[in-house]
Order: structure tokens, then C-alpha cells, then sequence
């Protein structure tokens, strides 16, 4: 994650030949950004992330932070974008 970062976003950001984003939710109970590599899966102009823990009958942290407060900043290679994130109920295929 640091190497994105500091090469702004023209290093690090792909991990075993996937592409990688930085999701910056905040905190649900200390409001402070918290720093989330996920793999980049877009549809257009969208993306999209997917609540998972491996498998876990739990949710992981990050989506909790997101169901609390949706506003979030994404960093896509040189790119970094305020946005608002939603549920989503789709399920289909996205590259």
C-alpha cells in the first residue's frame, strides 16, 4: 500500500496480475480514515467491492466502517476520488 502511495498510484497497485484500489472508509466508532487494498473490479464508470472475510460468517471491518458512513475516497492507480458508497443487491458478472 505504501509503494501506491508514494509512486502515486504508478507502482504496487497490482498484486499476482490483479489490479488492486486503496478504499479509504472512515472508522464507525473513531471517524479516522482507515487504508483498505481491495482487488478492482469496475463496470464502467462504477466499481465495485465485495464484502467478504474469506469466507467467514462475518463481515469484514472495512464494510461495517462503510454501512455506518458511505463517504469514502478511492485511489485507482494515479486517481483518487471522493465518493459515496452503496448496497448493491446485483449479482453478476464484472470485469
Amino acid at each position: 500500500m505504501r509503494t501506491i502511495e508514494v509512486s502515486g498510484g504508478a507502482e504496487g497497485n497490482e498484486l499476482e496480475g490483479t489490479l488492486r484500489v486503496i478504499l479509504w472508509p472512515r472508522g464507525r466508532h473513531t471517524g479516522t480514515a482507515r487504508k483498505t487494498p481491495l482487488m478492482r473490479v469496475t463496470d464502467g464508470e462504477r466499481y465495485a467491492v465485495v464484502g467478504s472475510l474469506g469466507g467467514a460468517p462475518k463481515h469484514p471491518v472495512w464494510y461495517l466502517n462503510l454501512r455506518t458512513d458511505p463517504h469514502v475516497s478511492l485511489h485507482d492507480g494515479a486517481v483518487v476520488r471522493d465518493d459515496t458508497a452503496r448496497r448493491s443487491t446485483e449479482r453478476r458478472r464484472l470485469s
